[in-house]
């Protein structure tokens, strides 16, 4: 039965199994080092798909929230009130699918007349 002895190889599940090797050894605490090569590497303990989300931050200083609100606002008000010229080419959101194989986004549109925005 050739070299293999019988036996046929799943490339497809030993690279999944290399993948899960490599993320055990990089995610756990190593003996020598009491951690990960995640920490090391990172500065922080791993967020791990079990785990749940993040609901708060800690800062060192009083004034680390002041600069991190000062970062992450323009994002939240990009997100929130987007602004749009006429020629731009969007997708625009579905609200409600029947099925989750239906598509979350319409078809490309693009902007043809710019109003006043609705607050």
């Amino acid at each position: 039965m050739g070299s293999h002895g019988g036996r046929i190889r799943n490339y497809q599940s030993d690279a999944l199994l290399t993948h899960s090797i490599v993320f055990a050894y990089n995610t756990g605490k190593h003996a020598t080092t009491e951690f990960s090569p995640y920490q090391l590497q990172f500065g922080r303990h791993p967020n791990l798909p079990p785990d749940p989300p993040i609901a708060t931050y800690e800062f060192s200083k009083p004034n680390d929230y002041f600069q991190f609100f000062r970062r992450t606002l323009p994002l939240y008000h990009r997100r929130a009130n987007p602004q749009f010229t006429v020629g731009d080419r969007v997708l625009k959101r579905v609200s409600t699918s029947k099925t989750k194989f239906l598509s979350l986004y319409s078809d490309l549109m693009i902007i043809i007349k710019a109003q006043h925005p609705t607050y």
